[in-house]
């Protein structure tokens, strides 16, 4: 005869079915003594379904356990592991009405996990009584592995349920919120009282000063989720603050309403520009002002001047809502105001070959943008900081305008903002800069 090999372990033995069947039936007997049982260990450990509990929701509470328990039965008659699908759909459902009632998810399965403790004492009382003798620990063994098997799925089952109802409540709530600070932005309201009653729901009091963080792409065809990206980089630097998207308008951008206080303005500043720099940003930044009208102007003025911070800054850049208003004054001016400046400052500069002018004026716009330090102007062109001089001292010749002298270097920088704002300084763009 063949050897036979080694025995088996006890655990991997076929297990007789006919006995896990008896110790099924023999708890399908004794049902509604271990719903009692279950129930009562619920009502005594866990807080919501104390005495004094909503009687229709220990009621709910019994005919969950009931059909847990009758499921657990079903399943282990099957000899199956996991749940069915329909029993994940009924786990589920039961997880997110729970969800509804306001139970905390770990006080929901702790009552699974009584339940289970609690089914698992009456199987084991079963089977001793059944005189299985050592076939009952091997049907017992099989059983308990089927049923930490199927807890798991039963908690994974609730757990999605509830987390879905959290999930939706998160989202009316952020939607609420972003409606609240929609209006506020909007001047969508009517009482400054109202305003400050529905912002405190979520943190904010308006009352106190609040700053605004302008955020848009360079180019508006760029890719929406630059902003996101930016605005997830900001936010930890920032402390408590709201977002809100804006999208009908002429700059697209992402608004931060900032709550002054955690971090200070200077510090909320210094990280928009250092996120400005990494991900490619422009953004308007207007100091921290206090209640909901002067919030919903300081943010109108800084909407009016965000298209104009693009015009003006082709880098990505970060400025303050003050320090833009000279360039809307200059806006202001009369066409042939500007043409007969710029004719008069940079004239003899934009009548030269395109190979010689590009450089003078794209020296000039780094100048700027540089607060005039040439070393910061050659870093930005590519150049070496003597190349930077001797073209300063190129547009001097040119000009007679000297950029060491105050009223010439006034002369030069309101040349250089007109220069950006009727099509910028690059040489892609410079075909469409009137010259008269």
């Amino acid at each position: 005869m063949p050897d036979p090999g080694p025995p088996r372990p006890e655990r991997e033995r076929e297990i007789p079915r006919h006995v896990a069947i008896a110790v099924v039936e023999g708890l399908e007997e004794q049902l509604d003594a271990i719903v009692d049982s279950v129930l009562s260990q619920v009502r005594r450990d866990v807080p919501e379904y104390r005495a004094g509990a909503d009687p229709t929701l220990v009621d709910g509470v019994e005919q969950t356990i009931r059909r847990a328990v009758q499921m657990v039965l079903r399943l282990w008659r099957e000899g199956k592991r996991n749940l069915t699908t329909g029993d994940r759909v009924v786990m589920g459902m039961i997880g997110s009405q729970r969800a509804e009632q306001g139970i905390p998810l770990e006080s929901l399965l702790t009552s699974v996990r009584i339940a289970r403790s609690v089914g698992w004492s009456h199987a084991v009382q079963v089977a001793e009584r059944g005189e299985f003798g050592a076939e009952a620990i091997a049907v017992l063994g099989d059983l308990a592995g089927v049923l930490f098997d199927i807890i798991d799925d039963v908690e994974d089952a609730i757990t999605a349920g509830y987390d879905r109802i959290q999930e939706n409540r998160l989202k009316a709530r952020e939607r609420t919120r972003s409606q609240v600070f929609e209006d506020l932005l909007g001047g969508s309201f009517a009482d400054d009282d109202d305003m400050v009653i529905r912002a405190r729901t979520f943190g904010f009091d308006l009352r106190r000063p609040h700053g605004l963080v302008l955020l848009t792409t360079i180019r508006s065809e760029q890719d929406r989720s630059l902003l996101r990206t930016a605005v997830a980089a900001l936010l930890p630097s920032i402390g408590n603050a709201a977002e809100v998207v804006v999208s009908a308008d002429v700059a697209p951008h992402i608004v931060l309403v900032v709550l002054s206080g955690s971090v200070s303005w200077d510090e909320v500043v210094e990280a928009t520009q250092r996120v400005a720099r990494q991900h490619r940003v422009t953004a308007v930044v207007s100091a921290p002002v206090g209640g909901p009208r002067a919030i919903h102007a300081a943010y109108r003025r800084a909407s009016e001047l965000l298209p104009l911070a693009i015009t003006v800054f082709r880098r990505p850049h970060v400025a303050e809502a003050g320090d833009l208003v000279v360039y809307q004054i200059l806006r202001g001016s009369r066409a042939e105001d500007r043409a007969d400046f710029l004719e008069r400052t940079l004239g003899p500069i934009l009548h030269l070959p395109e190979m010689q002018r590009a450089p003078l004026l794209d020296t000039l716009d780094a100048l700027h943008e540089g607060s005039g330090h040439t070393e910061t102007a050659a870093a930005m062109l590519g150049v070496h900081t003597n190349t930077v001089r001797y073209r300063i001292g190129r547009i001097h010749h040119l000009t007679g305008l000297r950029y060491d002298h105050p009223p010439d270097r006034f002369k030069l920088e309101v040349a250089t903002i007109l220069m950006r704002m009727q099509g910028g300084m690059t040489a892609a763009d410079r075909g469409s800069i009137p010259l008269s």
